[in-house]
């Protein structure tokens, strides 16, 4: 999925604006991107979220855990936030159970393993390049986005992993080169025709590696 803002600079626009040192906007691109999307886990390193994971597999039902149940609202918000009243607490439970399910589902769908390789190599590009701060290239215009899971995809807390409970890989798009590659994969991927024999087979193999592991 391709979103385009209406209203929104082209990709040679936001580089002009990155590239002029005099001008804020990179620091203002780089918080709003930030806000959007991310490539850590919320409560702690993938170690920690691993162990996290395992403990609420272990105490409820396939079928109770996040990816097969609907999100939930948070509860109102108080008048004077004093941290104190019973809004005040039941707005905390939430905000500490909206990060446990988005680290699940993050976890579930976000982290492959040595099944996903062909010739030695992964097909989904793990594991990607870390980078401890978001770091905007003055030469060029490129941004490399705070990442410190090799093995997580980018993805969008609220929109795409609580929301619609499912871990997608989420980036930027800043040239016209990136906007045409995605647009030909798309095109390329709703279009294809159905996938070959061995093809099907290749997949209930990788399946079947990756369940008994």
């Amino acid at each position: 999925m391709v979103l385009w803002l209406k209203g929104a600079f082209s990709p040679q626009q936001i580089r002009d604006r990155l590239l002029n040192p005099m001008d804020g906007f990179s620091k203002k691109l780089v918080a709003y991107l930030e806000s959007c999307f991310a490539g850590d886990f919320m409560m702690g390193s993938q170690s920690e979220v691993d162990a996290m994971v395992y403990g609420m597999k272990e105490a409820m039902e396939c079928t109770e855990t996040p990816i097969y149940k609907l999100p939930t609202a948070p509860p109102g918000v108080c008048e004077k936030s004093c941290g104190e009243c019973e809004t005040c607490e039941s707005r905390n439970d939430w905000w500490e159970k909206y990060q446990r399910e988005v680290d699940f589902v993050d976890k579930g769908k976000g982290l492959l393993g040595t099944f996903c390789e062909k010739d030695g190599k992964c097909k989904a590009r793990f594991p990607r390049s870390c980078y401890p701060t978001t770091i905007v290239d003055t030469d060029t215009g490129h941004i490399d986005m705070k990442k410190n899971e090799p093995w997580l995809n980018t993805v969008a807390y609220i929109i795409m992993t609580y929301l619609l409970r499912c871990n997608a890989d989420v980036t930027l798009l800043l040239s016209g080169t990136a906007i045409k590659a995605v647009i030909a994969y798309i095109t390329d991927y709703i279009s294809k025709n159905l996938p070959k024999t061995y093809m099907v087979f290749e997949t209930i193999k990788a399946v079947y590696t990756r369940n008994k592991q």
